[in-house]
């Protein structure tokens, strides 16, 4: 048995000469795209007024001004059915000199807000909101808030999950179990079993009497590493570098920031109806909209 372990680490060896071990090991992450679904953004909007009423209109290129207000939109997308990673997140909503509540929510709290069927939600800078509140009246979803410091103003919103490596009956992980206990690692697969033991630092040490197969061989490189790699001290399975390689930790985030300025709202007295292609949004085109009917109503009470 032990002549077939001494065979299995000589290719071991002999394949690991085509690649350079160079630098500490690490692992390829998962692809969060289809692996974690949720998704988070926040978008700045200015205020435009004109003789018929006012629009919001998405720009990259608002400034702000200490004491003047800010629009903007944070939303969060939520799927109908949430893997395992997806049921582990968090979101977070951070305001830095920007009138708004920070907080982080477990992601149950959300999924309560669209009555656990998932969808776009909407932060109100207090609450999340579920789209159909907005439905009358879409040009709501757009939050103004006081601008108190233009040095730090800015909004960061982020969905992350860390799952628990830690299970007693393990975890599946391509056609392998995997039993994690901190400071012992090990994989089985068809009734073989791979096993690392862990230093306080999470450099790993392949113990070489729990697989007697050519098990390690594919291991490795369902890893991403060599055997001279483990054997030259550079692999280290922190848990970070195991949540990477497990699919265990996802994040996604967006932000947004407001430059100093003397002239904090943007003014257009020719605003018109949003014309195809332009980036006025449809929220502008509904106040818009509401605005002349509001003007009709006035100027018929008038001739009255």
């Amino acid at each position: 048995m032990k002549k077939i372990l001494s065979i299995a680490l000589a290719v071991v060896m002999v394949l690991s000469i085509a690649s350079v071990a160079g630098a500490l090991w690490e692992p390829t992450p998962a692809d969060p795209a289809t692996d974690f679904r949720i998704q988070v953004s926040v978008e700045k909007y200015a205020l435009e007024t004109g003789t018929y009423g006012y629009k919001y209109v998405a720009t990259e290129t608002i400034t702000a001004a200490n004491g003047a207000d800010v629009y903007y939109v944070v939303k969060a997308t939520l799927p109908s059915d949430p893997n395992t990673a997806e049921q582990a997140a968090e979101v977070t909503v951070k305001y830095d000199g920007i009138e708004g509540t920070s907080f982080t929510w477990e992601i149950d709290d959300l999924y309560r807000v669209t009555d656990n069927k998932g969808g776009t939600i909407y932060y109100d800078g207090k609450y999340w909101q579920k789209a159909e509140t907005y439905a009358s009246n879409p040009g709501d979803v757009v939050v103004q808030a006081r601008c108190f410091d233009t040095t730090v103003a800015s909004i960061d919103v982020e969905a992350s999950a860390k799952r628990n490596l830690k299970v007693d009956d393990g975890f599946e992980w391509k056609g392998y179990t995997v039993y994690y206990s901190g400071t012992a690692i090990a994989f089985v697969k068809d009734g073989e079993r791979v096993r690392f033991t862990l230093g306080s630092d999470g450099l790993a040490t392949f113990d070489t009497t729990t697989s007697t197969g050519l098990l390690p061989i594919v291991l490795f490189n369902d890893l991403g590493f060599t055997y001279d790699e483990l054997k030259d001290g550079k692999v280290y399975m922190t848990e970070k570098n195991l949540r990477t390689v497990f699919g265990f930790s996802y994040k996604v985030t967006d932000s947004v920031d407001w430059t100093a300025t003397n002239y904090p709202i943007i003014v257009d007295t020719n605003v018109g109806i949003p014309k195809t292609g332009d980036n006025a949004s449809v929220i502008g085109f509904a106040m818009i909209m509401v605005a002349v009917v509001a003007a009709a109503v006035a100027v018929r009470k008038v001739n009255a």
